[in-house]
């Protein structure tokens, strides 16, 4: 995978179903408060790639920290004490 792609992809996106906007609601953890929403999953799914492609672009020009994504690790290499989840911030360690 390329270095550009991989930036945007590593990102998590949790996709929820509203009843209210009868939509998929889009949000991203370690974005901000960032959302988008989609009428099928797979609009969402497209939405979402844009949001994190424009977010994270913004921020480098404009020389803003960007957040890092999370990632899954081994259980048998975690020791944050999530099986399985490892934020690799700083400040997630520093907690």
């Amino acid at each position: 995978m390329n270095q550009k792609k991989e930036k945007y992809e590593r990102y998590s996106i949790l996709i929820q179903w509203s009843d209210i906007d009868q939509k998929y609601v889009v949000t991203f953890p370690e974005l901000y408060e960032a959302h988008t929403r989609g009428k099928t999953l797979e609009q969402a799914i497209r939405n979402a790639k844009q949001v994190i492609e424009l977010l994270v672009d913004t921020d480098e020009e404009e020389g803003i920290p960007i957040p890092p994504p999370q990632v899954i690790i081994s259980e048998a290499a975690d020791t944050s004490g999530t099986p399985g989840i490892s934020d690799t911030s700083s400040a997630a360690h520093a907690a």
